[in-house]
């Protein structure tokens, strides 16, 4: 039977095993990525982020409510390798911090009704196999379950 410190040692071990690991020289903000040496890559990535926010309609711009604060944002970027560790592209992604949003507030809420204002979805009534896919679905308890059993 093992004692508590080595218990304690597997679960530092499982944590060091688990815990992310940047790779060396990734940039930490849009002015080391875009400044740095590989400065058009980053920009390129972070190019292409700022065109899918756009295309996809992410967000709104819109005046805060008095006494309201803004959620912040950061810039993440990653360097994505193959298996040898060769750079097969640059990536930049612009993240919310959530962390500054509000205990117990239920964002879920919000973000279905923000939903519901650009998609509008209609049943046209029981669908029991469409396209190859088997599907079985329960309104009542909302879920739905899709496979191939033919095809």
């Amino acid at each position: 039977m093992l004692g508590d410190d080595a218990e304690d040692e597997s679960e530092e071990c499982a944590f060091a095993f688990f815990s992310p690991v940047e790779m060396p020289g990734e940039p930490t903000n849009p002015k080391e990525a875009w400044e740095g040496p590989n400065g058009k890559e980053w920009k390129k990535a972070s190019d292409e982020e700022m065109g899918s926010i756009i295309e996809n309609d992410t967000f709104d711009l819109v005046n805060l409510p008095p006494g309201r604060k803004a959620i912040s944002s950061k810039w993440l970027f990653k360097r994505k390798t193959d298996a040898d560790g060769n750079i097969e592209r640059y990536k930049s992604r612009l993240v919310a911090k959530g962390y500054q949003q509000q205990e117990k507030k239920d964002y879920n809420e919000e973000v279905m009704l923000k939903l519901q204002e650009k998609f509008k979805c209609k049943t046209l009534g029981d669908v029991n196999y469409y396209l190859g896919l088997h599907i079985e679905r329960d309104v009542e308890k909302r879920w739905m379950r899709v496979h191939q059993k033919k095809f």
